[in-house]
């Protein structure tokens, strides 16, 4: 029962991604658009947040290293593709453009509220949790004899 809830919270995150990353497409949505839009790449964060919340009550690390390698990954991928995006303005258009696509896929529940801090700090604090010694305490190895 427990890895039905967990695989059906995955695949409503994943399916949260592919609407984030849709919705990344829509140009400068205004007034109450915008509002729901920003309040949706903040939800986009539950279902990691609950499974992080079980993992750790359960004490269930290889669930909390699946959720530091996808954080570690959409936090570093960002930066690589933003370094990138900025490295190629002296490029052609097409480089751009395949770049900012790239960026988008990566990026998409960060892009889609216009207000990247938001989102960072939403992945930053799943990253935070799912160190081991930060929320459960580190389990003490053996001294050899």
């Amino acid at each position: 029962m427990k890895r039905c809830k967990e695989a059906a919270l995955y695949g409503i995150w994943a399916a949260m991604y592919v609407a984030a990353v849709l919705l990344s497409l829509v140009n400068h949505a205004q007034g109450v658009g915008l509002v729901l839009i920003q309040i949706y790449s903040v939800a986009f964060f539950i279902p990691g947040a609950i499974l992080a919340v079980k993992a750790l009550k359960e004490k269930n690390k290889t669930q909390l290293k699946r959720l530091r390698v996808i954080s570690i990954l959409s936090l570093a991928l960002t930066v690589v593709l933003l370094v990138a995006n900025f490295l190629s303005v002296g490029g052609s258009a097409q480089l751009g453009r395949i770049l900012n696509s790239f960026l988008i896929l990566v990026s998409a529940p960060m892009l889609i509220c216009f207000n990247w801090a938001v989102s960072l700090f939403l992945w930053a604090c799943l990253l935070m949790v799912t160190i081991p010694g930060v929320i459960l305490p580190r389990e003490k190895r053996k001294k050899p004899l």
